[in-house]
């Protein structure tokens, strides 16, 4: 379950070119629910095909109890 009832919230990103391979990014999904979290990360384009993203998860709430990690994904391009 994300939240325990119908809810209004937002969902925000921006992203800002550091170098031909390297973005700077950050999304925040707003809300005190499961997937509310501001994630401020790096983009790294490695090849064509493969993209690399390192971020750090805070969460809106329950930080001093835990809520945080390090997030890193692999992204792979078929065309």
């Amino acid at each position: 379950m994300i939240a325990s009832g119908n809810r209004a919230g937002g969902q925000f990103a921006i992203e800002q070119p550091v170098g031909s391979r390297v973005t700077a990014a950050c999304d925040w999904f707003t809300g005190r629910h499961a997937v509310g979290y501001i994630t401020p990360g790096i983009v790294l384009k490695v090849t064509r095909q493969l993209t690399w993203y390192g971020s750090y998860q805070i969460g809106n709430a329950g930080v001093a109890s835990g809520n945080h990690q390090v997030l890193f994904e692999v992204g792979w391009n078929f065309n």
